[in-house]
């Protein structure tokens, strides 16, 4: 399926699940928890630090499309790679169209509404995590170089 047929297909999307992690956290070894099992999931919007193998291969578990910017110099993955049609059809398009064409036709800007709002709570919230419960906030560590 061509990525525009794709963004006409699934017009709507809500946010099913999102995690908060510490920095050091992979975020691909986290997405296995993150995609409800219960709930139709049709699109993971999601960056590069997806692009890898198991990120791909959870995606392509629940038979969802993943509209993941491929890392600069991605080279295709073999056929048989659990994801590898979506990210190689994903590579060809960048290569001949461009990272920002690609971008709109595959919806990867939707996820832009997501991080935007989460700037926007970061900016009146501060840089730290809190709970209705006081006993469950975490503030943020504080690092010196």
């Amino acid at each position: 399926m061509q990525i525009s047929k794709l963004v006409e297909k699934f017009p709507i999307c809500r946010i099913s699940a999102a995690l908060m992690t510490h920095q050091d956290v992979d975020d691909a070894g986290v997405l296995p928890d993150q995609i409800p099992a219960d709930v139709l999931v049709q699109i993971v919007g999601s960056d590069g630090a997806y692009d890898t193998k198991q990120g791909h291969a959870v995606i392509a578990a629940r038979g969802a499309q993943p509209p993941i910017p491929q890392r600069e110099g991605a080279m295709p993955w073999p056929e048989r790679t659990p994801g590898a049609g979506w990210r190689n059809g994903a590579i060809t398009a960048i290569a001949k169209g461009g990272r920002s064409e690609w971008k709109k036709c595959s919806g990867y800007r939707r996820r832009s509404l997501v991080e935007n709002l989460m700037y926007r709570l970061r900016t009146l919230k501060g840089n730290s995590l809190c709970g209705r419960d006081v006993s469950v906030c975490r503030q943020p560590e504080s690092r010196s170089a």
